[in-house]
C-alpha cells in the first residue's frame, strides 16, 4: 500500500552565539527570535533539541556571584510556534566558564543535560529537576560529555 510521505515541519530553528531564531521552512523568514543570557560567555556553545511543540536549548551563562568566573548551565524551554519561553533552569557547575559545554538529549518526557561534571534530569513538561549525578573525569581540560540512550547519541560536539 502506497503511503504519501509525511508532512515537512514548519519551522527550522537556528542556535548562533546568544540567540535562538526560528524559521519558516518555506520561505525562510524568521518567525520569532530568542535571545538568551547577553552576559552568555560561551557565544557559540549553544545546543538545541525540538521535541512535539517543544524547542529545549542549553548554553552557559556565569553563575551569579561577584568574585569568581564558574559557569552554570542554563537549560531554556520554549514554545516551538510562538518561541514564549515556558520554562528555564540553571544548574550550578563549580567548573570555569570557559570549560563548560553542555549536552543534552530528551526521552520520555525527560530533559537529560551533562554539564561536564553532572548528569542532571529534569521534567520536559515544566523544568521540574528529577535528580542529578556527579560525573568523575581525571582530564581538567575540558568538560564536554558525550550522552546517549538508545537510537540517539550526541559526541559533544555533534548528533547522531
Amino acid at each position: 500500500m502506497y503511503r504519501a510521505p509525511a508532512e515537512a515541519s514548519p519551522l527550522v530553528v537556528v542556535t548562533c552565539a546568544n540567540r535562538v531564531v526560528a524559521h519558516d521552512r518555506r520561505s525562510g523568514h524568521a518567525i520569532w527570535e530568542l535571545v538568551l543570557d547577553e552576559n552568555s560567555v560561551h557565544n557559540g556553545c549553544v545546543r538545541c533539541v525540538v521535541e512535539g511543540e517543544r524547542v529545549v536549548v542549553t548554553s552557559t551563562g556565569p553563575h551569579k556571584s561577584t568574585f569568581n568566573t564558574e559557569a552554570e548551565a542554563v537549560v531554556t524551554c520554549v514554545d516551538y510556534r510562538t518561541g514564549q519561553r515556558l520554562w528555564e533552569q540553571r544548574i550550578h557547575t563549580g567548573l570555569s566558564s570557559v570549560l563548560v559545554v553542555p549536552s543534552i538529549l530528551i526521552e520520555g518526557g525527560q530533559v537529560l543535560v551533562t554539564t561536564g561534571n553532572k548528569l542532571c534530569a529534569m521534567s520536559l513538561e515544566d523544568g521540574t529537576p528529577h535528580w542529578s549525578q556527579p560525573l568523575r573525569s581525571t582530564v581538567a581540560t575540558t568538560a564536554t560529555c558525550g550522552l546517549a540512550i538508545p537510537g540517539h547519541a550526541i559526541q559533544s560536539d555533534r548528533r547522531s
